[in-house]
């Protein structure tokens, strides 16, 4: 076999190296989205950081019962859901558990012994895509603080038009470090001052010569003496 024929051969041989890549199958490829092996998209992108779920741990007999009303007025229908929350500082809110009704009305379950302080946050889920801004929702505030004892009436009314505050789904606290949001009007700066330029020194004023003092005028010759005749050197004629 030629050089050039074995050259030849190993060109054909070779894949295209885009092509792994670009499909994403092999070393440093991905799954295209919603293809089997993708990863599911992240909830975080569109509705910001869940609370970090979790289910109360407690055996049906011997907990605190908590009873009480999810109470909606409205018409549009979907998951109704209770949300019990428990908020430390400035920390994500903790999702302790959650609850699911058919319908708005009573609503009753048991809670582990001193939990402490802990949020009601009720939703409709349109959509059934979790909890949104566009829902409707309420929250229990203050907040219910179970101990050891049953606690009842607990009202938890679900409005089109909500303020749940820092419970708000995907909620963004303005954080000092960051710059103003739009409706706070940055300081104005105000711009260096700048030294205003000497005059220069205005020159002496032109001395001019003293006047002269005006001329007299001769003297008049008096009358009272009589004018000298010449001396000729002629004698007078006898």
């Amino acid at each position: 076999m030629t050089l050039f024929s074995l050259s030849l051969l190993l060109l054909t041989g070779c894949p295209d190296p885009q092509t792994a890549s670009n499909i994403g199958h092999g070393p440093g490829g991905a799954a295209p989205p919603g293809s089997p092996g993708a990863p599911a998209p992240s909830s975080e992108a569109t509705s910001g950081t869940p609370p970090t779920a979790g289910v109360f741990d407690v055996t049906p007999g011997e907990g605190v019962e908590i009873t009480g009303t999810y109470a909606y007025d409205g018409t549009k229908t979907g998951v109704y859901r209770i949300d019990f929350l428990k908020k430390e500082g400035d920390a994500p809110p903790k999702l302790l558990h959650t609850l699911e009704l058919s319908a708005p009305g009573a609503f009753s379950l048991e809670a582990p012994k001193s939990t402490g302080s802990v949020y009601l946050v009720g939703f409709i889920d349109v959509d059934s895509d979790g909890p949104s801004p566009a829902d409707p929702s309420g929250i229990v505030d203050p907040p219910i603080v179970i101990d050891t004892s049953p606690i009842s009436d607990v009202l938890l009314t679900i409005s089109d038009t909500p303020d749940l505050g820092d419970f708000t789904p995907g909620g963004h606290h303005f954080d000092p470090s960051e710059a103003p949001p739009p409706d706070v009007a940055p300081t104005p700066v105000e711009p260096a001052a700048t030294e205003t330029p000497a005059e220069p020194p205005a020159e002496p004023a032109a001395t001019e010569p003293p006047a002269e003092p005006p001329a007299e005028p001769p003297a008049e010759p008096t009358t009272d003496t009589p004018p000298m005749t010449p001396d000729t050197g002629a004698q007078p004629p006898e």
